[in-house]
């Protein structure tokens, strides 16, 4: 006699249900599966792979509610974004300011956007003292109120810190001011925009980089032609500019001989680009 058994959510297995609960919204295992039974209740308690993600739409009574629930031990990335307008409470500030930053522990990722100078420096703070955190992104809200000491915090957290990817974004005229540092463990770095001095700059201050992207590559015309001062171990490149000649692509290339991939987005000289490439011809 065969018995019948009813498979339901609850019998299945505990890391079953964690893998479900890795592809859902935190609101909606917090605020509504963790209310469903004691079993569901117990297992969200347990669950280790939070994903926290405000934007300035969220609703704030989700985030009291969320922070009264959530164990900060137990989250591993977070997403944060402010509005850039003025009329708007700030997310990011509302966030940290119902949970002391330092109670997240075992933190990997971090994305904060169009975050104020005073939020980032405490957060930077924060992020010198934690070593799980691989991942970070950045986007400023003011740009002319970057400061001074927020640029030598991120500096020494790109020094210090375990990072191993970095975005930024709205932070062009920053790059130079970052001491970038030889001992950093970045191997991804991606930049909203960038000039071909500042990317002669990273290259030449971070040996360890593998990965390097710019949404906006662009030449200045007062700026003398520049290139890297030695062979980098680059694999991964991609730029996006509007000028680019391929006579600069092949110097610069010729600095990156471990390149592996290349990704190019040209608007303004792509039958040049095609045409050299197609021929298989380089020449100065």
């Amino acid at each position: 006699m065969s018995i019948e058994t009813t498979l339901t959510l609850v019998t299945l297995p505990v890391e079953l249900l964690y893998y479900i609960f890795d592809q859902l919204d935190i609101n909606d295992i917090l605020l509504s599966l963790r209310n469903v039974c004691t079993q569901f209740r117990a297992m969200t308690n347990t669950y280790n792979r939070y994903k926290v993600r405000y934007t300035s739409t969220s609703v704030k009574a989700d985030i009291h509610r969320i922070c009264r629930i959530i164990r900060p031990e137990h989250v591993m990335s977070m997403s944060l974004t402010n509005s850039h307008r003025y009329e708007i409470s700030d997310r990011i500030e509302l966030f940290f300011s119902l949970i002391d930053i330092h109670q997240f522990t075992h933190l990997h990722s971090l994305d904060l956007f169009d975050i104020d100078d005073n939020n980032l420096k405490n957060i930077l703070q924060y992020i010198i003292t934690v070593p799980t955190l691989k991942n970070l992104s950045i986007g400023i809200k003011y740009i002319e109120n970057f400061s001074d000491q927020t640029v030598d915090l991120l500096s020494t957290v790109i020094t210090t810190s375990g990072i191993h990817k970095l975005h930024l974004f709205s932070m062009n005229y920053m790059i130079l001011k970052i001491a970038w540092s030889s001992k950093s463990k970045l191997e991804h770095l991606a930049l909203d925009s960038c000039s071909s001095q500042q990317l002669c700059y990273i290259l030449d201050h971070l040996p360890n980089l593998r990965n390097l992207s710019s949404d906006h590559y662009y030449s200045v015309k007062t700026d003398p032609i520049i290139f890297p001062s030695t062979v980098h171990r680059l694999t991964s490149l991609k730029l996006h500019s509007t000028g680019m000649t391929m006579n600069y692509l092949e110097s610069l290339l010729s600095f990156t001989p471990s390149l592996v991939r290349l990704q190019l987005m040209n608007y303004f000289t792509i039958f040049d680009f095609l045409q050299r490439l197609s021929l298989g011809i380089f020449y100065p």
